[in-house]
């Protein structure tokens, strides 16, 4: 029994010590979340596995998951970038970008909102969203109004958004 605890325990130590030394640097911003990672000479992380294996070292909570959004390739690069969601609602201005070479991510860079905790429901219907955001933009004649047979009127989407320029998890609404 007791080398079955020794050897589970040197199992876990193994995979943690395998976590840890995937990261040759990062960085922080001063709320102490990470914003960029160089990931170490010769450590092999796919694309698929970067957010599974460094969800915790990058603050991501169990309510959120990373959307890839758009990628470019160049030079045989793939740079994707990922936006942040929490309880399935993009999370805008959360983003992180893989940086791939030879199909192993070698660094990472962008913003997470840690500590996100926000009923998500609307508080608002969309028809109302959508005239308030129409009488802020202070415009008469939308082309959608006078061209319907050429443009259609946007549509809504529901999203999490900061005060400007906070990305402090308590300014998200």
């Amino acid at each position: 029994m007791l080398q079955h605890k020794a050897l589970l325990l040197a199992a876990l130590g193994m995979t943690v010590y395998g976590q840890q030394g995937m990261v040759k640097a990062r960085q922080v911003d001063e709320l102490n979340r990470v914003t960029a990672i160089e990931v170490q000479d010769g450590a092999r992380i796919s694309e698929g596995e970067f957010f599974g294996k460094m969800r915790q070292s990058i603050g991501l909570n169990a309510a959120s998951d990373m959307r890839a959004m758009r990628e470019i390739s160049e030079g045989g690069s793939r740079h994707i970038r990922y936006n942040q969601t929490y309880k399935g609602v993009a999370v805008i201005g959360a983003e992180y970008i893989l940086h791939e070479e030879a199909g192993a991510v070698r660094s990472a860079n962008g913003m997470i909102v840690s500590d996100l905790e926000l009923d998500i429901t609307p508080n608002l219907s969309e028809r109302r969203a959508f005239d308030i955001a129409k009488r802020a933009a202070g415009g008469t004649g939308f082309k959608w109004e006078t061209e319907p047979e050429l443009f259609s009127a946007p549509e809504g989407q529901i999203a999490i958004a900061s005060k400007v320029g906070s990305t402090n998890a308590r300014d998200y609404k």
